[in-house]
């Protein structure tokens, strides 16, 4: 299929999410497009891997809320539990382990808003789904973490960029998945002299030093999960 072709069924695509996405499509890059068509494929596609396991659906780092709403989606047809975890602010203070060739700040990508993911989610849900299963929660990993009682979890995504960030969701998250259950690693990178965000790959080696998981790379993506033994 040439490059055209393929961009066409893309846009068609991404027409009939436009509400999810929150853009408008008619005037995105045909660049951006793929990459946009990508993350819902790919997301999609390993959160279904995981709906006939019993137990939540988490998202930490929700940003423009996305990923969050193809989440909800496929929630929503399992009747899972859904939660959804950001500071709402950007981001906590970096550490040594985030030093990288960008500039990283406290604050960084504090543009999301929670009433903006909030209706991305109630455009694919029901308002009683809604109600009684999806909890998003505003604040630090550090802070909302330990607080939040999720249960049993079949699917964590992670999105945290910073290596403190992602230690928080190991440190309270990894033992709550399930056998089977799948952790997406947004940030992890097969090395890190030229990550945006090396903490992320940091904080997946110093974690799973000692534990027996087999850290995976989606060939059609380029992106890193866990199948959890």
């Amino acid at each position: 299929m040439n490059s055209m072709l393929k961009n066409f069924f893309f846009i068609k695509l991404l027409r009939k999410s436009a509400r999810i996405l929150g853009y408008k499509i008619d005037f995105l890059p045909l660049t951006l497009i793929d990459t946009i068509e990508s993350k819902i494929e790919y997301v999609t596609r390993l959160s279904r891997r995981a709906q006939n396991i019993p137990g939540a659906v988490v998202e930490c780092g929700l940003g423009n809320g996305v990923s969050f709403a193809i989440l909800a989606k496929d929630a929503y047809v399992a009747s899972k539990d859904l939660y959804g975890f950001d500071s709402f602010e950007g981001f906590p203070e970096p550490v040594k382990e985030d030093d990288s060739h960008y500039e990283i700040k406290k604050g960084g990508w504090g543009n999301a808003e929670q009433k903006a993911v909030e209706q991305k989610v109630k455009d694919v849900v029901s308002a009683e789904y809604f109600e009684k299963h999806v909890k998003i929660t505003p604040g630090f990993f550090s802070d909302t973490l330990p607080k939040t009682e999720t249960g049993p979890i079949s699917f964590l995504h992670l999105d945290g960029d910073l290596y403190q960030s992602y230690m928080d969701c190991y440190e309270n998250l990894y033992e709550k998945v399930v056998p089977g259950g799948i952790i997406l690693i947004d940030e992890y990178l097969n090395g890190t002299e030229y990550a945006k965000y090396p903490g992320g790959f940091k904080a997946a080696a110093v974690f799973f030093a000692d534990k027996e998981v087999d850290i995976c790379r989606d060939m059609k993506s380029g992106k890193y999960y866990i199948v959890k033994r």
